[in-house]
Parts: C-alpha cells; structure tokens; sequence
C-alpha cells in the first residue's frame, strides 16, 4: 500500500480483528477500519498524533522548515529558537533560498511566510 498517495488504491476494505485489537489497544471502529487519517490514536496505550498534510513530491529540506515553524511547541521548541537556528544556517548558506520562500509561500501560514522572509531579508548579505 502506499501509504504517501493512499487515493491510488481507492476506498480500503476492513475487517476487523477484535481480540488483537483489544491487546494492542485500539480504541474505536474509526482507528480499526483506518477511516480517520488525521487526529490522536491510541495503540497500546500510546498516543500518536497523526497528521494529513500538504506537501511536494518528494518533500525537500526547505518544506520541512516550514512545516516545522508553526508546530515547534509539538517538538518542543520555541519559536524564537528555531527562528535564531534557521538565520545561522541561512548565514551559512546551507538551504536554497529561493525554495525556501517558495515552500512558505506554498505551504505556510502568513505567519510562517512572514517569520521566512524577515529571515532571508536579514541574511540577504550572505547570498550577494
């Protein structure tokens, strides 16, 4: 199954094994028959969160940044950390620059496309 296009192999056909599932803790019909794509499941009484996202084939460095920036308090980081992070590695030149404003235009919030571009302008000496 792939699992990155899962339309391609059209609606997935379920039937459910209940005595596993209660061992290993799966908690409604919706996370047995896979309905839900999105959203916090349990499995063996561990939470996973489980996000449906817009993203290029095949994602690049850059696309991670910017889905990064608006969900650092998931990986637990302040904003301003990883703002200070992308600058220096912006001085270092280590991401094309020109993708990066493309993924936040793209694929960020106005928010993550602003906090893109006042980074590249402060940087803009190191790319002349």
């Amino acid at each position: 199954m792939d699992l990155i296009h899962p339309e391609r192999h059209g609606p997935q056909k379920c039937v459910p094994d209940r005595e596993r599932e209660e061992h290993i803790g799966v908690e409604d019909d919706a996370e047995r028959c896979g309905d839900r794509r999105s959203g916090e499941f349990v499995l063996d009484r561990r939470r996973f969160l489980l996000r449906r996202v817009y993203f290029p084939d095949p994602p690049t460095a850059e696309w991670f940044i910017v889905d990064l920036l608006p969900h650092h308090d998931m990986a637990g980081v302040a904003l301003s950390e990883l703002r200070e992070g992308l600058v220096a590695t912006l001085w270092l030149d280590r991401w094309d620059r020109e993708r990066l404003r493309e993924m936040a235009e793209t694929y960020g919030t106005k928010a993550t496309l602003s906090l893109v571009e006042d980074a590249l302008h402060e940087t803009e000496a190191s790319a002349a």
